[in-house]
């Protein structure tokens, strides 16, 4: 019924054949089709801060939350919500930007110019966009960065 797993193949290999695979034959976008008019079933990416590396904690919660979602797939649900995107704001943007600058206080924050200071923020989130997506990729992670 099943193929055998050549053992002597590694584990990236298969996993790699079967990410192109999921990729050439859109296999992502079919699941959305297919569940079209199903019971709908609304999800909201908490989207990460990416002004960092993505690490072992993206990858589990994302897992995670594939998992949530495919089981529901298979128990006929159609998806809405399987955009992604980026937390652009918030404190841990702020922290990386005054380690950049070596401020110590928010008077040099206003002295350096809040303006300048805010553009290097919003630049600074997008530093690592391309690592997470290549993260989402790796762990199988369904989820539309098309609409980031």
């Amino acid at each position: 019924m099943f193929n055998l797993i050549d053992t002597n193949r590694s584990f990236k290999d298969i996993a790699d054949e079967v990410r192109s695979y999921w990729k050439e034959n859109g296999i992502q976008e079919k699941s959305l089709e297919t569940s079209l008019g199903n019971k709908p079933f609304s999800f909201l990416e908490g989207p990460p801060t990416a002004n960092g590396r993505p690490h072992l904690g993206h990858a589990m919660t994302r897992a995670i939350k594939d998992i949530i979602l495919r089981y529901k797939y298979m128990t006929g649900h159609e998806i809405f919500g399987r955009s992604g995107g980026w937390d652009c704001h918030g404190l841990p943007v702020e922290i990386e930007a005054e380690k950049h600058f070596g401020f110590n206080s928010k008077k040099e924050i206003e002295k350096f110019g809040i303006e300048a200071f805010n553009d290097y923020c919003k630049k600074s989130v997008f530093t690592y966009i391309e690592e997470f997506k290549e993260v989402d990729s790796q762990i199988g992670f369904w989820i539309d960065h098309d609409k980031d």
